[in-house]
């Protein structure tokens, strides 16, 4: 059981706030009392909450970013968002960003305009008795809503009576959203949805590779869509099994509300400077109380404690005011295009330099891997100047070679070993030339040893070998590029 108040909130976007109660958990089913609307909740909401506000404004952006620390992360996905021309103005937004479960380097953020959180962050500060909240939008909300049930892609059309969108969700991640035209009655144009669904289709089959998708509808106006006489198959899942309303259809009607308590916490937009204020204020409480009951030492902690939160409270409101004026002096300090370019290119030299030949190694390779009676007479290492395709080779193909008896191996004795100074986009290839010297028998079946050896160990390309009776000596060539045992 959930024995601490929790509350679900949603901003209403007409005004006012629509509220639900969490009563508690049963076999995995989080149950819900019955959804009342509010004009304000700083009197009524106590404890934890679970908050969803809708912007009239905001964008979803998913790129590749390197592994780096948050801070330098958050400038990044700044600057490339940015870069991509998406809003007139983006020094004014703000964003939070989460990484994809299941892509090793894409991230996933969400960006609006700063004055679209003052109106909620104003409202929580007159709160009394809150003690933790998360603080998403609309999208994520429903992103985490979905998630309870599937993990596959779902296109969620919302109708509300102010907006309506397109929303498209996967594995809680909100990957695409549109807006939809609405009527003068504030119902959507449904001869219009057909083309919204094809567009979006094409969008997240460029950007993310999703085709298929269930289709849902979702929001106050969902009644008035009626999919099947547009030809449009309409998915109506059970959320029963993971929520618990006092009346069953509450969660289409409301997902906002009640998506909020499922929503991944990196959508949290929420500054950290609300978490510690009512921190040490149940401290405050909490000593207050101590001190009531007879102890001095306690209520001089309280006493202690006490400054600290009235400087703690007077710097939140300084904060508040000046957010946009910090919002400019962290945009000024991010480094320009061409030092953040550096940075990506050192990340690609470092990537490409752990697919090179470990050359520590590559000796001690090449001599368990040839036959003893095979010699290497020449070793170029170069870098590849551009893309080659990896030739996978079979040891059993090879063909009989044709004997040059004016060939000399006198020539092909020289050792040469070249590799450039400074490392290079592309990695090297090495041209690998041995020789041995018995009979035609003798020599096949040691090339062919050498052919499986080499093939176990690197990608090898234009194998060829001849035979010459008059020194009784064959001579194999080959190119080798990284691969297979020389990543390790």
């Amino acid at each position: 059981m959930i024995l601490s108040q929790q509350w679900c909130v949603q901003q209403i976007p007409e005004g006012g706030y629509r509220c639900c109660r969490i009563l508690g958990t049963k076999r995995g089913t989080i149950i819900f009392d019955k959804v009342i609307e509010m004009k304000s909740i700083k009197k009524n909401c106590k404890g934890k909450l679970f908050f969803s506000f809708t912007p009239e404004d905001y964008y979803l952006f998913t790129d590749q970013f390197p592994e780096l620390k948050p801070e330098l992360l958050d400038l990044q996905i700044k600057r490339r968002f940015a870069d991509q021309g998406l809003s007139a103005d983006p020094a004014d937004l703000i964003h939070t960003s989460r990484k994809i479960p299941d892509k090793r380097s894409d991230y996933n953020a969400i960006f609006l305009p700063q004055k679209e959180l003052l109106e909620n962050l104003n409202q929580l500060s007159k709160m009394a008795g809150t003690t933790q909240c998360k603080l998403v939008p609309a999208a994520a909300a429903i992103s985490g809503l979905i998630k309870t049930i599937t993990d596959k892609a779902v296109l969620v059309l919302f109708t509300g009576t102010e907006s309506s969108q397109v929303l498209i969700v996967k594995n809680g991640i909100p990957l695409y959203s549109q807006a939809l035209a609405q009527t003068s009655s504030g119902g959507v144009e449904q001869e219009l949805i057909p083309n919204a669904i094809d567009f979006a289709r094409i969008n997240v089959r460029k950007e993310h590779g999703v085709d298929q998708f269930e289709i849902l509808v979702l929001g106050p106006l969902r009644d008035t869509i009626q999919l099947n006489s547009l030809g449009i198959e309409q998915w109506q899942p059970d959320f029963s099994s993971r929520i618990q309303t006092a009346e069953a259809d509450d969660v289409y009607y409301y997902p906002h509300l009640f998506g909020a308590f499922f929503a991944d916490s990196d959508y949290s937009f929420l500054p950290d400077s609300f978490s510690r204020i009512w921190k040490l204020q149940r401290i405050s409480k909490s000593l207050a109380f101590c001190a009531i009951v007879g102890a001095l030492l306690m209520f001089a902690g309280w006493l202690y404690c006490q400054p600290k939160i009235t400087r703690l409270k007077t710097e939140y409101l300084y904060t508040l005011v000046e957010v946009e004026k910090q919002q400019q002096d962290i945009t000024r300090k991010i480094p320009p295009q061409e030092d953040l370019n550096n940075i990506e290119r050192l990340f690609e030299i470092r990537n490409n330099a752990e697919k090179d030949f470990r050359l520590d190694q590559l000796v001690t390779m090449l001599a368990e891997a040839l036959p003893s009676e095979v010699f290497i007479t020449d070793l170029i290492m170069k870098r590849q100047d551009r893309e080659t395709s990896d030739t996978a080779m079979d040891p059993g193909a090879i063909s009989d070679p044709v004997a040059d008896p004016n060939d000399s191996s006198d020539s092909m004795m020289a050792e040469s070993l070249s590799f450039p100074e400074t490392l290079q986009p592309k990695p090297f290839t090495i041209s690998l030339r041995c020789s041995s010297k018995g009979s035609y028998t003798d020599v096949t079946t040691r090339f062919k040893k050498a052919a499986t050896a080499l093939n176990n160990l690197f990608s090898v390309a234009d194998y060829t070998w001849n035979y010459q009776e008059q020194n009784q000596t064959g001579i194999l060539q080959c190119e080798l590029t990284p691969g297979k045992g020389t990543d390790q």
